[in-house]
């Protein structure tokens, strides 16, 4: 579960949205899920309290999203987000981290 960032109106760049959402068929929604360094700082968290077989699990991490009847579906990152975890990956693996 969770709480996506334009639910409520924290932060005025973010446009506040209601939920749910309906998505139609063959479209596609934006979610924004939490400020940027607040991801990063998880991110860090977690990756460095990780052991080496987690670690190597993130390159596999993905999104879904499951409906109110079940139905499962992919989500596509948004290429800066796979950038992202690319970059925070690799710091986590690099000897000064």
């Amino acid at each position: 579960m969770v709480l996506p960032h334009d639910y409520s109106q924290a932060d005025p760049w973010v446009p506040q949205k209601q939920y749910p959402v309906e998505i139609k068929p063959r479209s596609s929604e934006g979610f924004f899920l939490t400020e940027i360094e607040m991801f990063r700082d998880q991110m860090r968290k977690n990756l460095s309290e990780a052991n080496f077989l987690d670690r190597c699990r993130w390159r596999f991490l993905r999104a879904r999203l499951i409906t109110d009847d079940d139905k499962m579906f992919r989500v596509t990152l948004a290429s800066s987000m796979r950038n992202e975890l690319r970059r925070l990956r690799s710091e986590a693996h690099s000897p000064s981290a």
